[in-house]
């Protein structure tokens, strides 16, 4: 299971498809392997966006920079928060940082781990299974705007379909 789920990961489109397909027809082992590596996106604690974002703006640049790698830590969920901010922020230096993460988790070139998960989904909707659609719905609990979360949505509205 475990070359199965690095294949999700790769950017060699074959590969990619073997490992979708591998765990789409292997539901009884793949199910409870996936159960381990998927957990749905958490929700961001607002008091801490609150303090990483007035962080980018600190007069140190060590905290500047760690406040960065915390936002890009928070991943996918901050996408939406981050677009506002660098909308609306006064500060030239909170807009380009907050700019910076938001190209990195949220560009075209995708994270090996995000398309894992987002695979990852793909091959829970081919199994549909009652196993496979619970996994889903209990992706769906996470973060709004998270990707994964909104993947796991839209692979139950298609199996809904069928």
């Amino acid at each position: 299971m475990a070359d199965l789920w690095n294949g999700l990961a790769t950017t060699d489109g074959g590969q990619a498809h073997r490992a979708i397909w591998g765990l789409a027809n292997r539901p009884a082992e793949a199910l409870p392997y996936l159960k381990t590596k998927l957990k749905p996106v958490p929700e961001i604690n607002g008091a801490r966006f609150a303090a990483i974002i007035e962080n980018l703006d600190s007069d140190l640049f060590a905290t500047r920079e760690q406040a960065t790698k915390d936002l890009h830590d928070l991943g996918e969920a901050v996408e939406p928060a981050l677009r506002n901010l660098v909308d609306k922020s006064p500060s030239l230096e909170v807009k380009r940082r907050a700019k910076s993460v938001l190209d990195q988790i949220a560009g075209p070139l995708i994270s090996p781990q995000r398309m894992q998960s987002v695979r990852a989904i793909e091959a829970l909707e081919h199994m549909g299974a009652s196993d496979a659609q619970a996994l889903l719905r209990e992706l769906t609990r996470g973060a709004a705007e998270a990707r994964s979360t909104r993947e796991a949505i839209a692979a139950l509205e298609r199996l809904k379909k069928h």
